[in-house]
């Protein structure tokens, strides 16, 4: 039963219910092996989609003469080490014109040793994230402004992108041979640009949020559609 109400959700998640996408993931990996925290959880997540206003909540846009692209990405380091695993988690949410068209929340494939390692492997997924869509939206006609600017809340993701000195925290971290990296750090497809945290909407998208600090980035979102 438990499986069945967890797969009717991470549905939800991927298709509709951003908000909810980090908390259904994160249940989702205890699902070998439930517990009673596993089944409030879920218990949790329904609740909030019971609410008036996000059962029945409505996706629309404006109309407008030029299409407006914005990306988010951000990570939580090894933020689910207290009951799961030591990976950090990385969020990405993409905006047409104000209107959620994609978004993630998975673990990341391997242990950072610092946070700035968790936002530059962050930054790398949100990249190939963006690219893919700016190139689907050529296919269609529809307009895109290259480089993809893709907003972050830490400087250690910026400077690694630009191709500046690295911090300390970043030394030997990566081989910068690698091909992801030059996609990174390509300044013609990739522009990385810093957001203060609490207006980086992809923090919804990293861990569960308490329902303050959820409101108030979803009417970032709703906000931006208002352009």
């Amino acid at each position: 039963m438990l499986r069945s109400v967890i797969g009717s959700l991470s549905y939800y998640a991927e298709k509709t219910m951003y908000m909810i996408a980090a908390e259904v993931n994160i249940i989702s990996q205890h699902l070998a092996k439930p517990t009673q925290g596993t089944l409030k959880a879920t218990h949790r997540v329904l609740g909030y989609l019971a609410q008036p206003g996000v059962w029945d909540m409505v996706f629309w846009v404006n109309r407008t003469r030029k299409n407006v692209w914005t990306t988010y990405v951000d990570s939580d380091w090894a933020g689910e080490k207290d009951y799961s695993h030591t990976k950090s988690r990385t969020g990405v949410i993409i905006l047409l014109n104000g209107l959620p068209i994609f978004w993630r929340s998975n673990k990341q494939p391997d242990t950072s040793l610092s946070s700035a390692q968790a936002e530059v492997y962050a930054l790398a997924e949100a990249a190939r994230d963006v690219s893919l869509r700016f190139w689907i939206a050529e296919e269609l006609m529809l307009q895109v402004t290259w480089p993809a600017a893709i907003l972050v809340d830490n400087s250690s993701g910026i400077i690694f992108q630009q191709s500046m000195n690295p911090t300390s925290k970043l030394k030997g971290a990566f081989n910068l041979r690698l091909n992801w990296v030059k996609e990174l750090q390509d300044k013609r497809r990739i522009r990385a640009v810093k957001v203060d945290t609490k207006y980086n909407v992809a923090d919804i998208l990293t861990k569960p949020l308490d329902a303050v600090t959820r409101n108030r980035l979803m009417q970032i979102v709703e906000n931006t559609r208002e352009l």
